[in-house]
Formats: C-alpha cells, structure tokens, sequence
C-alpha cells in the first residue's frame, strides 16, 4: 500500500525588490503539520527543492549546542539588543 502525503504550500515572496529570490513555497504535510519540502523559485527562473526525507521530534539537544563560543568568531562584533545597528563593522 502507498500513502500519497497531501501537502499544503505557503508562498513567501521577499519584501525587498532587489532580492534574487522571486519566491519560497513551504510546502507542509497537512496530517502531521511537519515541513515537507522548500522549494526556492529565482528571479532568472532557477528552481531549487530542499525535501525533508525524514523527522524526528524530541531528540535530546546538548546544552551548549546553543552557546555561542566567542573564541571561534574573534574578529565579529557583538551587540547587545539595546545597540544601535549602526554600531556595525
């Protein structure tokens, strides 16, 4: 037996003009509300799918996956919330 996943797409389109990407359409399984695929559409008409082939959820994470460790990036600058975005290099 095969099971044909229905899948419900979302268009994105970037709110800058000048951007290459004409628009995304996220496509999402609508049984289990998982992203099924991503598929870019360029301005000069190039087309690129990202499919999700499998998903787990709840996997255990590490807690330093999310540390930023500054001794990696020493050359970038880092602000905080209340800096102005012209602060940067």
């Amino acid at each position: 037996m095969y099971v044909v996943a229905k899948i419900q797409y979302v268009e994105l389109k970037p709110q800058k003009a000048n951007s290459e990407v004409k628009q995304i359409l996220l496509g999402i399984d609508i049984q289990t509300k998982h992203i099924y695929n991503l598929i870019e559409i360029g301005k000069n008409g190039t087309k690129t799918t990202i499919t999700v082939n499998t998903f787990k959820t709840n996997q255990p994470l590490s807690a330093n996956i999310f540390k930023f460790d500054r001794e990696k990036y020493k050359k970038t600058v880092t602000l905080s919330p209340k800096c102005s975005s012209s602060l940067v290099r």
